[in-house]
């Protein structure tokens, strides 16, 4: 009978943690039945077919104010507690019939709103809280709190970084509580990629190719837009500029003839890791697959978004080859130098602890007595 694992994403802005988690729950796929909870409606296809997904109510379609970002209007509209309560009633009787050996919780321990708090302290589980290593700069009050939480109801932390580029302990005060149950296994990586075979499908022999990503979407109009612009002076480059799920769609027209534009794609880890040269906003997950494959890469702080991708890239760029480019102003010169600096297409390894999918393995078959 295989461990039951339960994988609890919140539906925040990006897809960052939902690709993290989605990636983590397919490598324990097989001795556990692992199940992912989350309101994000992309969970549909970066949830992989071996593992289960449980749909949760959307934030955003309880809330005029999130709805309207994308000019819909609420499913239901709710109170900010009433919605909270329904998501935790769901919760509830999800813990109640699939009866999780263990639970992993990313990022906000008790969810976005508290929806986690009565799962968290009622299930007899293994529970394990993954952080990504950086906290947005407007959450570390939050998380003054947050630790002594996770201290008390996780068994461990899971810190999915290198050491080297943050150390939780020294720069968050981390209570002593919490020091004793951390972890840090090492950034988690998309799967190996036939960096070749997806680039003869792209791209002839030769020539330089760029993927502009937004991540999830969310406020990267703007870059996008430039991006295209980019593309209108680069006369032998391939361009891609995959929008995300997330975004509004900005009209980028008039698009040239070895420009495409893409609404979303499941297969952009893989666009990411055999392209020359990816720009983006910075996500997590972004990144890694670009470096994972050998591609530069170009990030721009998204306007009014969170610091923490522009922040991880420049400790990343320590290590590899990244550009972080603050003013949009400065993005066609950075991509132009890529293009120049980009290394044949053969790829490079990664300079950094890599192994957050194999060492979580390991931990959790050990925590739960699997072997192997």
């Amino acid at each position: 009978m295989p461990k039951r694992l339960v994988f609890f994403v919140h539906d925040g802005s990006g897809l960052g943690h939902l690709r993290r988690c989605a990636r983590i729950a397919a490598a324990l796929q097989g001795p556990c039945a692992c199940l992912v909870v989350s309101g994000h409606r992309a969970a549909a296809w970066i949830v992989p077919d071996t593992c289960e997904l449980l749909y949760l109510p959307s934030w955003d379609s309880f809330f005029t104010s999130r709805s309207a970002h994308w000019s819909r209007v609420p499913w239901m509209e709710l109170s900010r507690h009433d919605a909270a309560s329904l998501r935790s009633a769901l919760l509830e009787d999800m813990l109640r019939h699939f009866r999780p050996d263990a639970v992993f919780v990313d990022y906000l321990p008790f969810g976005q709103h508290g929806e986690l708090r009565s799962f968290i302290e009622r299930a007899d589980c293994t529970k394990y809280f993954v952080l990504r290593g950086l906290i947005d700069q407007e959450d570390r009050a939050c998380f003054a709190d947050y630790f002594e939480v996770i201290a008390k109801y996780y068994d461990r932390v899971l810190v999915t970084a290198d050491r080297r580029t943050i150390d939780v302990e020294s720069e968050y005060q981390v209570p002593e509580s919490m020091c004793a149950k951390l972890a840090y296994v090492g950034y988690v990586l998309p799967d190996v990629c036939d960096r070749s075979a997806i680039r003869a499908q792209w791209v002839p022999d030769g020539a330089k190719w760029v993927v502009c990503s937004g991540g999830g979407g969310f406020r990267a109009e703007r870059l996008l837009r430039a991006c295209m612009d980019i593309a209108r002076g680069c006369r032998d480059v391939r361009f891609d500029i995959v929008l995300g799920p997330r975004t509004t769609a900005p009209n980028l027209d008039p698009i040239p003839g070895r420009c495409a534009v893409w609404p979303h794609r499941s297969d952009l880890p893989a666009l990411h890791a055999a392209a020359d040269v990816v720009v983006t906003s910075g996500g997590y997950n972004s990144v890694l697959e670009a470096m994972a494959g050998g591609a530069r890469l170009v990030v721009h702080a998204r306007p009014g978004g969170a610091d923490e991708p522009w922040e991880h890239a420049r400790r990343l760029a320590a290590w590899y080859p990244i550009d972080v480019v603050e003013e949009e102003a400065g993005l066609a010169g950075a991509v132009r130098h890529a293009l120049e600096q980009a290394p044949p297409s053969q790829g490079t390894s990664f300079p950094l602890n890599g192994d957050g999918i194999e060492n979580t393995r390991r931990i959790v078959f050990h925590d739960l007595g699997l072997a192997g």
